[in-house]
C-alpha cells in the first residue's frame, strides 16, 4: 500500500495554481497600465519633469518638450505645475494634476505655447468650469490683466470676466466662471492699456504650442476595477471548482494521450463541464466580434465615410473628395455644407475603420495639418476647391521671425483643385510652419485663401480603452472557458 500511495507525495493541484496564476495576472495588467496611462508623479522636480515629458509625448513627436519646472502651486486638491524649455526660452506652460488613490500625481491636462499670459480651462461641470490663468517671468511692464468676455452674440459691448494684479513674475490663478475668456487686456501700473504691445496677432512658428488632455482619470479607473473583479470573480470559480490532485506521473501520461478531433468532440458531447467550456468560448469569441465591430464599424466606402464623419462632427451632408492611406491609417478629405476638412480613421483588426482625429477650415482652401505624436508621424497639407490660380506651395519656417533666414520645410505644385500629400516631419528644434501659397509667376496669394479652422481628436482615448476592454474580456473569457474545460466530470467519478 505505501508503495501504491508513494507515488501521490507530489500532487499538481491544477485549479488552485491556475487561480493564484489569474490574480497575479490581473494586478500585473493593473500595474502595467497605471504606469503607462496616468504617468504617476510624486511633488518634486526630477518626477514631475518624468511625468510631463511622457504625458504630453502620448499626443506629440517624443523629444517635443524637455520641461523645466518653474512653480508648483496646490488649488483646491490639484496640482499645478507651470514649466518652460531651456531650448525654448520663451515656451510657457502648465500642467494639472489630480491626486490618485496612492497618494500620487496623475496629469491630466496641460497647455504650453508662445504667449505672456494664458487661460486653461479645465475641470467643467454642467454651468460651471475652472479657468488657470498663469504667467512665467511675466514682463516687468505687466501689473494687472482682465479677462474680457462678450455676453451677447449680437452686441459688441465687452464685459469683465475678472481680473488680478500681478505681484511676481511667476504666478497660478484660478477662477470658477460660467463664460469662457474671448481675450485679454494688460495695463502698466499707471493704467494704461499695453495689451498691443504683446497680443498682436503674430507669433513665434518655432515654440511649440497645443493643448493636450487625458479626459480624467474616470475611464482608466473604472477599467482597473473590472479587470481586478473579473480576476478575483475567475480565480474564485478556479479556486472553488478543484479537481482531484493529480500526482506528476499520472500528468505526464495523459500528456502522451493524443488529442484527435474527434475524441475532443465525444469528450464535449459526453462531459458536461467541457460542454459549459465550448458554449463560453463560442459566446465570448461572437461578444468580443460583435462588441469591437461596434467600435470599429465603418466601411472603406464613400457612403459610409460620410455617415461617420456626419456623426462623429457637426458637419453637414458630406461629401468625400479624395482619400489616402498612410501606415493602417485612411485620411479622407471632405467638403460639407457648413465647413471642409481632413479627418483621420484608423484601421482596425476587422479591417474596419473608425474617425479618431480631424482638422476643419472653411471653403477654398489649403493648409498644413501637423500630426506629430506617438501613433503617428507626419505632415498633411490638404487643398479643397483650390482656384486654378494657385500653382504651388511653401510650409516655411519662422515666417513671423524676420530676423531668422526662413526655412523651406515642405514646397510642392497645385496639380488639382483638391488634394492631399503626406510628407514625414521636419525634426529640427521647433518645426511648426506656417504655408504660403503662390501663383504661377510667384506671387504670393495667401490671403486669398482661408487657412484656419479648428481640429482635435475625436474619440481616440476612449478607443484605445474600448480597444483594451474587448482584448481583456476576450482574455478573460477564455480563462473561464479553460476553468470549465479543465473540471473533472464528477458524475463519472462517482460511478467509478
Amino acid at each position: 500500500m505505501a508503495k501504491n500511495n508513494s507515488k501521490y507525495k507530489k500532487v499538481f493541484n491544477k485549479n488552485k495554481l491556475t487561480a493564484i496564476a489569474i490574480i497575479l495576472i490581473a494586478f500585473a495588467a493593473i500595474f502595467y497600465l497605471y504606469i503607462d496611462l496616468e504617468k504617476p508623479a510624486v511633488n518634486q522636480p526630477d518626477s514631475l519633469n518624468y511625468s510631463i515629458s511622457g504625458f504630453i509625448s502620448e499626443y506629440m513627436q517624443e523629444d517635443l518638450i524637455h520641461p523645466k519646472i518653474v512653480q508648483t502651486q496646490i488649488i483646491d486638491g490639484e496640482l499645478y505645475v507651470t514649466f518652460t524649455d531651456e531650448r525654448y526660452p520663451n515656451l510657457a506652460g502648465i500642467v494639472q494634476f489630480q491626486r490618485g488613490w496612492n497618494l500620487l500625481w496623475h496629469p491630466v491636462k496641460a497647455d504650453f505655447g508662445d504667449w505672456p499670459i494664458s487661460v486653461m480651462n479645465t475641470n467643467f461641470n454642467e454651468d460651471m468650469h475652472s479657468e488657470i490663468v498663469y504667467g512665467i517671468q511675466t514682463d516687468s511692464r505687466i501689473a494687472y490683466y482682465e479677462s474680457i468676455v462678450t455676453l451677447n452674440e449680437n452686441e459688441p459691448e465687452e464685459t469683465v470676466l475678472y481680473g488680478e494684479n500681478i505681484t511676481a513674475p511667476n504666478f497660478i490663478h484660478k477662477y470658477e466662471t460660467e463664460y469662457y475668456t474671448f481675450k485679454f487686456h494688460l495695463y502698466d501700473v499707471e493704467g494704461n492699456n499695453i495689451t498691443a504691445d504683446f497680443f498682436n496677432g503674430t507669433y513665434n512658428d518655432s515654440i511649440p504650442r497645443g493643448t493636450v488632455s487625458s479626459g480624467g482619470l474616470g475611464n482608466y479607473r473604472s477599467m482597473y476595477t473590472v479587470i481586478l473583479l473579473a480576476g478575483l470573480i475567475i480565480a474564485w470559480f478556479f479556486w472553488a471548482n478543484d479537481p482531484r490532485p493529480i500526482s506528476w506521473q499520472e500528468k505526464k501520461e495523459t500528456k502522451r494521450e493524443k488529442k484527435t478531433f474527434s475524441k475532443i468532440k465525444k469528450e464535449i458531447t459526453e462531459n458536461p463541464a467541457k460542454k459549459k467550456a465550448a458554449m463560453v468560448f463560442a459566446a465570448v469569441l461572437i461578444f468580443s466580434v460583435l462588441l469591437y465591430t461596434a467600435f470599429y464599424s465603418t466601411l472603406p466606402t464613400s457612403n459610409s465615410l460620410e455617415r461617420s464623419i456626419e456623426r462623429s462632427t457637426d458637419a453637414v451632408n458630406v461629401t468625400v473628395l479624395e482619400t489616402k492611406k498612410d501606415n493602417g491609417d485612411l485620411l479622407v478629405l471632405f467638403k460639407s455644407d457648413n465647413k471642409s476638412g481632413l479627418v483621420t480613421f484608423k484601421q482596425g483588426l476587422n479591417f474596419l475603420y473608425q474617425p479618431y482625429a480631424y482638422s476643419t477650415n472653411g471653403d477654398n482652401y489649403i493648409t498644413a495639418h501637423y500630426q506629430i505624436a506617438d501613433i503617428y508621424n507626419r505632415v498633411i497639407v490638404t487643398g479643397v476647391d483650390c482656384d486654378p490660380e494657385a500653382a504651388s506651395y511653401k510650409v516655411i519656417q519662422n515666417y513671423y521671425d524676420t530676423e531668422k533666414e526662413q526655412i523651406i520645410h515642405y514646397q510642392n505644385k497645385i496639380h488639382e483643385p483638391d488634394f492631399i500629400d503626406i510628407y514625414e516631419p521636419y525634426k529640427p528644434a521647433g518645426y511648426w510652419g506656417v504655408i504660403r501659397i503662390y501663383d504661377a509667376d510667384g506671387n504670393d496669394i495667401t490671403k486669398d485663401y482661408s487657412n484656419d479652422g479648428g481640429g482635435g481628436w475625436l474619440n481616440y482615448s476612449s478607443l484605445y480603452l474600448k480597444t483594451k476592454l474587448c482584448q481583456v474580456i476576450f482574455v478573460l473569457g477564455l480563462l473561464l472557458a479553460w476553468g470549465y474545460w479543465i473540471t473533472p466530470d464528477r458524475k463519472k467519478e462517482d460511478e467509478d
